[in-house]
Order: structure tokens, then sequence, then C-alpha cells
């Protein structure tokens, strides 16, 4: 016959919880040394290098959209500059 499920299905468990694992002599030798996990001088480079690059292609971003936004608004006046005026409507 199926349990159902509800208040009473948790109480055929064990009262007593099961410890956790300790520490052994075989998983700490298992471990490597701090040393090793750090990611030292390479990790450094490598994020100093990333920070540069990511420095230079946004001041060239910056570069770029400002002559952009530029070009646009010279584009804009010359537009404007080379429509003839309307006609004045006024008697």
């Amino acid at each position: 016959m199926p349990h159902a499920v509800g208040a009473g299905s948790f109480a055929a468990l064990p009262a007593t919880a099961t410890p956790s694992p300790s520490t052994s002599a075989t998983t700490q030798a298992q471990t490597p040394p701090k040393e090793l996990v750090t990611p030292g001088v390479p990790g450094f480079l490598a994020l100093f290098f990333l920070a540069a690059a990511v420095i230079v292609l946004g001041t060239s971003m910056v570069r770029r959209v400002r002559r952009v936004n530029y070009e646009g608004r010279l584009r804009e006046e010359q537009r404007r500059d080379e429509e003839p005026p309307a006609p004045d409507s006024t008697p």
C-alpha cells in the first residue's frame, strides 16, 4: 500500500542525525597547498592586461562616438544651410 506524503511521513525517520564525516589524514593529504591554489603572478598579469585592454578599448570607443556625433552635427548644419529659406506667409 503506498504511503501518503504528509506530516506523518517524517515520523519514520530516525531521531538522531548522522554526523558528517570528520577530516581525516587522507583528505588532508589530498588537499593541495595554498600556494598552488592562488592565482599568483600569472593571474595578476592576466587581469592586469585584461584591465588595460578594457581601458584602451573604452577610450577608443568614446573617441569614435564623439567623432560620429560631431560629424552628424556638421552634416545637419550643412543641410540646414543648403535648404532654401521658407517663404514668409505673413501678409
